[in-house]
């Protein structure tokens, strides 16, 4: 699942960490980056993963991606759950909450844990350069 500020750059897809001073840094989980100039970042605890600092000028395109989740014919915003393996779904729509049994985590604030075959996710891109 997408979310945050990506760069395609030398036709492929990368996460955008930073951007300040018309350079950003992109970052990538594949080792094969290593051969476009990327360096890895090792990890003690979780899986390495490499960045390279490009300027903004090489970069082909810049966006944005809001991943939200159609459930039930509605959308919601979704975060997956790496530890429970599924999805977590939240609003702040009461009646929406009490119609598909969300359950209340605050005031205004509703949750619900859903399987990926449950959801459909709808990924909105916004061009930003």
């Amino acid at each position: 699942m997408k979310k945050g500020k990506f760069a395609t750059y030398n036709g492929a897809e990368y996460e955008v960490t930073t951007q300040h001073n018309g350079m950003v840094v992109l970052k990538s989980h594949e080792a094969e980056s290593l051969l476009d100039g990327f360096y890895r970042v090792k990890q003690f605890i979780s899986t390495d993963f490499f960045i390279k600092e490009v300027a903004l000028d090489d970069i082909d395109r810049l966006y944005t991606i809001d991943t939200h989740a159609r459930y039930n014919g509605e959308l919601y915003a979704v975060y997956y759950d790496e530890i429970k393996k599924s999805y977590r779904l939240e609003t702040d729509d009461s009646l929406a909450a009490h119609l598909y049994h969300f359950e209340s985590v605050g005031l205004n604030h509703y949750r619900k844990y859903v399987q990926p075959h449950e959801i459909e996710l709808v990924e909105h891109y916004e061009t930003l350069r």
